[in-house]
């Protein structure tokens, strides 16, 4: 939670100052890139599913200079739960469970420019969260999908090859997401962790192109 509140933060006094914009600036542009990498979660999180892999969509439209609207896309994959005990009494049979995390999050968006080629970003926003448990039945798949609210802060850099529309993005982003409210089985994450709240970081690398 910190980590977003400093993002918030940081993008209002950005926001109220003259900031330096983006290199050529991305006003009635459109920025399209695509993210992987990793996500490392919050303690009781850790020790139910413990870390894994990220793969985010996501696209910018400029509204200024400096700032726009960042729509992401995001599957935030888990692995397999290291509680078995927890998958026994969820199911009621000896099995692994599997946890997906789907996200659509809306987030303002900032840019400052360093140099001619790397630009720091800044964005805070909110999304909804698809926290999907899997069961393998055979050749199928259960899937057991509860739907939360969340919200996230990022920041990254990218970098811009020399005439060209390409850069390469590095990012980092902090979701803090609900867990649910009574402790039933139709809030995996609450089952898993007992905890309301729980948060996970993704750092990620990837590649944008600018349209427009």
């Amino acid at each position: 939670m910190k980590f977003f509140s400093v993002i918030t933060v940081f993008i209002i006094a950005v926001s109220i100052s003259s900031p330096a914009p983006c290199a050529e600036g991305i006003k009635d542009k459109e920025i399209i890139g695509f993210r992987i990498g990793s996500i490392f979660n919050s303690n009781k999180f850790d020790n139910a599913f413990g870390k894994g892999s990220e793969l985010e969509l996501h696209f910018i439209e400029g509204l200024g200079s400096w700032y726009g609207v960042d729509i992401s896309l995001s599957s935030h994959n888990f692995g397999d739960s290291k509680l078995p005990e927890k998958d026994f009494e969820y199911v009621g049979y000896d099995e692994t469970l599997e946890l997906q995390i789907y996200s659509i999050n809306a987030a303002i968006f900032i840019c400052y420019s360093l140099s001619g080629k790397l630009t720091a970003t800044f964005e805070s926003g909110a999304g909804l969260y698809a926290i999907t448990l899997i069961r393998p039945l055979g050749f199928f798949q259960q899937r057991m999908t509860d739907y939360q609210p969340g919200i996230s802060g990022g920041i990254g850099l990218l970098y811009r090859f020399s005439k060209s529309d390409i850069s390469i993005n590095l990012n980092a982003k902090y979701h803090y997401i609900s867990s649910g409210g009574d402790n039933t089985l139709d809030h995996p994450l609450l089952f898993y962790t007992g905890e309301e709240r729980t948060a996970f970081l993704q750092i990620c690398a990837g590649i944008t192109l600018t349209t427009g």
